[in-house]
């Protein structure tokens, strides 16, 4: 079995994750869920942030792409440059983990109660304002115990994940969720390398998740639907948003452009190496458009790969 990244912190991610957590009915240990967990995280596939935190610079150098808040003509609405989340720390996380023999399946859950925040208006003279954000995060894995002669001295992983499924952010309450992406489509320099229709779906780490080149050309492309209602043209904002865009590693935002099939589509190369995750990020208009309703619709799957 191959090296894996060390995780000298374990002890004290144990006790912050054990604050707040609860056990789902599988048959790990508490220990063992945490355990899990530790790897899963430990894995680089696995991060929680996008970038979701304030404004964020596009990486296009188009005038429409920089964030110029441009819009086709038939547009009756634009989204405002100024916007993000604050989800805070998970109000309730669920951890539902069944070993058998030396295998572990997990579906884990965090559900947070933060806020939509956006500056509509003139950026130098409009005020932030938010509205309640009630999302939860669903991810499964698959891991395989680690064999103690296997261990590498100094690591205090107990586990190695061999597949996992993209994480989708997606509103708490049912009735809320009326903004869902149903496909999202990767092909590096032409070829399909993932077609992800569910977003629980596994995928192996090893031969499956996406493996990604410096220099290569990554074509993203994204099916929505929106059951909201209203009248707003477009009715769905969709966004991209990716860390390895350039050499920076700093999380970009870029508008998904839609297609005469009703896709969204946007392409990046790939600038930096690394295990890392992409987010399309789909909301409904009325979400970037009105001040303090609570309006919050959105879908967000975050798409594992590899830079190597």
């Amino acid at each position: 079995m191959g090296r894996r990244l060390a995780f000298p912190f374990l002890g004290m991610a144990l006790a912050l994750w054990a604050c707040g957590d609860n056990t789902g009915p599988g048959s790990a240990t508490s220990q063992e869920q945490l355990e899990v967990q530790a790897a899963i995280d430990a894995s680089g596939l696995a991060d929680e942030d996008f970038g979701e935190l304030g404004a964020v610079a596009d990486f296009s150098v188009s005038a429409f792409n920089l964030g110029l808040n441009l819009s086709p003509a038939t547009d009756t609405v634009r989204a405002p440059r100024v916007w993000g989340r604050r989800r805070g720390r998970p109000v309730r996380v669920v951890r539902d983990v069944v070993v058998t023999g030396d295998t572990a399946r997990a579906t884990i859950s965090r559900s947070f109660q933060g806020a939509f925040f956006l500056r509509l208006g003139a950026d130098s003279t409009a005020a932030a304002t938010a509205k309640p954000l009630n999302e939860t995060l669903v991810q499964r894995a698959v891991l395989v115990r680690v064999p103690r002669d296997s261990v590498v001295a100094g690591d205090s992983l107990k586990w190695q994940l061999v597949a996992l499924s993209p994480q989708e952010y997606r509103a708490t309450s049912e009735v809320d969720r009326t903004v869902r992406i149903t496909r999202v489509t990767v092909s590096v320099n032409g070829q399909v390398k993932i077609d992800i229709t569910d977003p629980q779906a596994l995928y192996r780490v090893n031969n499956q998740v996406p493996r990604l080149a410096l220099g290569d050309t990554v074509r993203v492309a994204a099916e929505v639907t929106n059951t909201t209602g209203g009248d707003n043209f477009p009715a769905t904002f969709v966004y991209l948003h990716i860390d390895r865009a350039d050499l920076t590693q700093r999380w970009r935002r870029e508008r998904m452009l839609s297609t005469p099939n009703g896709a969204f589509v946007r392409t990046w190369v790939v600038r930096l190496g690394g295990r890392a995750r992409f987010a399309v990020d789909a909301l409904d208009a009325g979400t970037l458009t009105t001040a303090t309703s609570d309006d919050y619709r959105a879908n967000v799957w975050a798409v594992p790969f590899r830079i190597e």
